[in-house]
């Protein structure tokens, strides 16, 4: 039988994708967009402006248009698509420092996702034998990275979740983890009534009083460093977006119960997290959330869950949940009582 032509392409295609993430990724380290959103230029202005070889800045251009991160004219001169326009510094909806994150940070990790597969073990810590984030505290210039990516992906979750869901006037809200208060920003900018608590480590600190001092809410968010595996701050509710995923069950059920244990009758705990499905899938939103689970397990060494397995988690802290909301980015809110 002849080999399946199609097949062949499709799954070269698969092999070589890499290509993309760090094609992009050199466009943010670059600032391409930031200079292409001044005004159209062709390779050899660009390429001494921002101090590249010419040819090879061309190339990549042309790969860049190929990926509808850029168009060209006839005159030869590149110009910024919408989409491209995302990887510019500061301009709204950016993810540029998510682009620099997967590129840079992670790309070393991807390349033994074998050996994380076949020890189940994280690949940074086995790599650096720094487990979660620790590697953060040491490294000030990767965390402004990473929590500059967080916050570029939090700021859509927020906005959703300040419009769809309501919290008493004048209650305060612990983020607990909530890295450069993006989050807290975003929700407390609909409601003039709501205060704030950013509970986040030492590496987090500086990039979240920039953020809320930005934002003018210096009045209404206090920052507080701790480790909420050992305590959390009372407050009347508490915020986990994007944590739980990061740890195994054993840190997770530890978080939950220091929660638990910290909430008065009328708190709420409200958790935010990719939910898989019980049965493996195929598509766009099956293939992001695989990308994050594998993701999860060379990084940090957590996982994404199931809702069953959520639960698990709940009940084992004393929590009980009570409802839940799809956000962005395939993230759902569940919203949690004590139990």
């Amino acid at each position: 039988m002849p080999p399946d032509r199609g097949a062949a392409d499709r799954l070269l295609d698969l092999i070589g994708s890499a290509w993309i993430t760090q094609a992009v990724g050199a466009m943010a380290e670059l600032r391409l967009a930031d200079a292409l959103a001044a005004a159209p230029r062709d390779a050899a202005v660009l390429a001494a402006e921002l101090g590249c070889d010419a040819d090879a800045l061309e190339r990549l251009l042309q790969a860049l248009v190929s990926l509808e991160l850029c168009t060209t004219r006839g005159d030869g001169c590149y110009t910024l698509t919408p989409l491209g326009a995302l990887l510019g510094e500061g301009v709204a909806g950016s993810l540029r420092h998510w682009a620099l994150w997967w590129s840079r940070h992670l790309w070393p990790l991807w390349g033994d996702l074998a050996g994380s597969v076949r020890s189940g073990h994280s690949a940074r810590a086995r790599l650096s034998g720094q487990a979660g984030y620790e590697h953060l505290q040491h490294d000030p210039m990767a965390a402004c990275t990473f929590h500059a990516a967080m916050g570029e992906l939090t700021s859509f979750v927020a906005a959703v979740l300040a419009e769809r869901m309501r919290f008493a006037s004048g209650a305060l809200l612990a983020d607990l983890g909530g890295g450069n208060g993006e989050l807290l920003v975003g929700i407390l900018a609909a409601d003039a009534s709501l205060r704030g608590l950013l509970f986040e480590m030492p590496h987090a600190l500086a990039d979240a009083q920039a953020r809320i001092a930005a934002a003018g809410m210096q009045a209404r968010i206090a920052v507080q460093s701790g480790d909420f595996f050992e305590s959390v701050p009372a407050a009347d509710v508490y915020l986990l977006k994007s944590v739980l995923h990061n740890w195994d069950d054993e840190h997770c059920i530890r978080l939950l119960a220091r929660c638990r244990a910290a909430m008065g009758p009328p708190a709420r705990l409200v958790v935010i997290e990719r939910v898989r499905r019980a049965q493996p899938a195929t598509g766009a939103s099956a293939r992001a959330l695989a990308r994050n689970d594998l993701n999860m397990l060379i990084g940090p060494g957590g996982r994404e869950r199931s809702a069953a397995a959520l639960e698990r988690l709940f009940a084992a802290a004393g929590l009980r949940q009570v409802g839940a909301m799809a956000l962005a980015h395939g993230l759902t809110a569940l919203d949690l009582r004590a139990g």
